[in-house]
């Protein structure tokens, strides 16, 4: 597998340091340049290209009893993400879905942050 489909894409990389998540992961984007590419040292013209691992640590596994699922259904190509109860009734909030595992985590992230929910 790629480390490009393992970490977040530069366009939400971007809206999680525009949102205030602490820049400190295990892999960077490098602006400025034409082609944004991944480093492992930070310096002041990146933002964190979080991991799936780093991205799960964020979220916050339950929000007033509703608890964090994350899925991929057989046969799909995307990753899904909600907050969810034993019952099966989802919390009102978006279902997020992406490409990757680390997309789907991130628009979750940004959704609760954007809502202060975290």
């Amino acid at each position: 597998m790629k480390l490009e489909n393992q970490v977040v894409s530069l366009e939400l990389a971007k809206k999680l340091k525009d949102l205030g998540f602490k820049q400190e992961s295990l892999f960077y984007w490098q602006l400025g340049l034409q082609i944004p590419y991944l480093v492992r040292a930070k310096s002041s013209n990146c933002c964190s290209a979080y991991t799936v691992a780093e991205l799960g640590e964020m979220l916050p596994l339950n929000i007033d009893g509703f608890d964090l699922q994350i899925w991929r259904e057989k046969g799909k190509e995307s990753w899904d993400i909600a907050y969810n109860t034993d019952s099966g009734n989802l919390k009102i909030m978006p279902w997020e879905q992406s490409d990757t595992e680390a997309d789907a985590r991130a628009k979750m992230l940004i959704y609760l942050k954007t809502n202060n929910l975290i």
